[in-house]
């Protein structure tokens, strides 16, 4: 018998995330130019986000009503509950929206909706291109929370952001 050993693709310093404010015209499948749209307006959070921006999820499983007959029972699936990012980013306290500091914050403008692209498995330094396999994050934004990240001397200013999904992550490839 033959064992295969996939490889592992490394996640530290292979994720690139740009935000966009304007509705992609498909989910599926935007195109290089509204992917590079977020980049040029200075939307690419990606050294801007703290921690590993790591969406989640779970599925629910449960078990039916019993039938008399039945000597055993085997779990359902139920509905799927997606946890929609919490975000984590650096922004300048003395600077005004308009620093380049401070383009994440300026844009993440709470009650507002945006659309997240998340490409992973990449370099971070490689620009986003064709063929590119993303996942698209479409939530609307909570309050922002201005905090330092701890009370040592690495602490830094940083905000921290609720997001809550509107349409569930969807994965796509960037059109040629």
């Amino acid at each position: 018998m033959t064992v295969v050993f996939p490889e592992a693709v490394t996640a530290k310093g292979k994720k690139k995330v740009v935000i966009l404010t304007t509705e992609p015209a498909s989910y599926t499948a935007i195109t290089a130019a509204e992917a590079t749209a977020g980049v040029t307006a200075g939307l690419e959070a990606t050294m801007y986000f703290l921690g590993t921006f790591a969406p989640g999820g779970s599925q629910n499983k449960g078990n039916g009503p019993a039938r008399v007959g039945e000597r055993s029972q085997l779990q359902r699936l139920g509905l799927a509950t997606y946890e929609s990012p919490s975000l984590a980013y650096v922004h300048d306290p003395q600077g005004d929206d308009t620093d380049v500091a401070n383009k994440v914050k300026a844009a993440l403008v709470p009650g507002a909706e945006v659309w997240i692209i998340e490409r992973a498995g990449i370099d971070v330094e490689t620009a986003l291109a064709a063929t590119d396999k993303y996942r698209l994050h479409h939530v609307e934004l909570g309050e922002q929370f201005f905090a330092p990240s701890g009370d040592d001397e690495f602490a830094i200013e940083q905000v921290t952001q609720e997001t809550g999904y509107l349409t569930p992550p969807v994965a796509g490839v960037i059109a040629a």
